[in-house]
C-alpha cells in the first residue's frame, strides 16, 4: 500500500515539474521616436523536445510597419530547418504562418533561445502592441506543446521639442500655485 501511494506521489511530482514553454516577444517593452527600426525576437524558455513552430504575429498597423522575418539559432541547434518567414500585410497589422521545423528524425531542441526576429519600423507616433496568435508547436513525436504566450509593448518617446514645453507647463503651474498661495497668506495676515 505505501509503495502504490510513493509511486503516485512521484508521479503527480514529475508531471508538476515539467512546466509549459514561455514563447514571447523580446523585448517585452521598448521606446521609440518614428523612423526607428526596431528588432523584435520570438524568443522561447524551458522548451523540452520542441521540433516544429507555427505562428501569426499581430501588430498594431499605422504605428508599426513590418519589413523582414528571419529565422532564429535555437531550432538550428538541433539540425537542419525548413523555415518560412510567412507573410506580411501591414495594412492589417498582421505576419501569418511563421514556421520552422526540423528536418530529419531525431530528438527535438531543449532550452531558451531565439526562434525569429522580426524587423520593424516605428512609424508611429502612439503606442504599439506586438502579440502572438495562432500558435502551434510540435516536439519530436508530433505530439503538440501548450506553452505560455507574452507579447510586448512599444511607446513613443516624446520628441525633445515637448520636453521644453512640458517643463514650461510644470514651472508656469508651479509659479502660479505659488502666488495663489502668497496672495491668501497676505490675505490672511490682513484680516488678523
Amino acid at each position: 500500500m505505501k509503495l502504490v501511494i510513493l509511486a503516485s506521489l512521484l508521479l503527480m511530482v514529475g508531471s508538476v515539474a515539467q512546466s509549459a514553454p514561455l514563447l514571447n516577444i523580446q523585448p517585452v517593452s521598448t521606446v521609440a521616436v518614428p523612423g526607428d527600426i526596431l528588432m523584435m525576437n520570438v524568443d522561447i524558455a524551458s522548451a523540452t523536445d520542441l521540433a516544429a513552430i507555427q505562428f501569426d504575429i499581430t501588430f498594431t498597423a499605422g504605428v508599426l510597419s513590418a519589413s523582414v522575418v528571419t529565422e532564429g539559432a535555437f531550432l538550428l541547434g538541433g539540425g537542419q530547418t525548413f523555415f518560412i518567414p510567412g507573410m506580411i500585410d501591414n495594412t492589417t497589422g498582421l505576419i501569418s504562418a511563421t514556421a520552422s521545423a526540423l528536418i530529419g528524425g531525431g530528438p527535438g531542441v531543449s532550452g531558451s533561445g531565439t526562434l525569429a526576429t522580426i524587423v520593424f519600423n516605428y512609424i508611429g507616433p502612439g503606442p504599439a502592441r506586438i502579440d502572438l496568435a495562432n500558435v502551434f508547436l510540435l516536439d519530436s513525436t508530433g505530439g503538440q506543446i501548450s506553452p505560455i504566450l507574452e507579447g510586448a509593448v512599444v511607446n513613443n518617446v516624446p520628441e525633445p521639442s515637448t520636453f521644453g514645453i512640458t517643463a514650461l507647463g510644470l514651472g508656469a503651474g508651479a509659479w502660479i500655485l505659488r502666488s495663489r498661495d502668497a496672495r491668501r497668506s497676505a490675505r490672511g495676515r490682513l484680516r488678523l
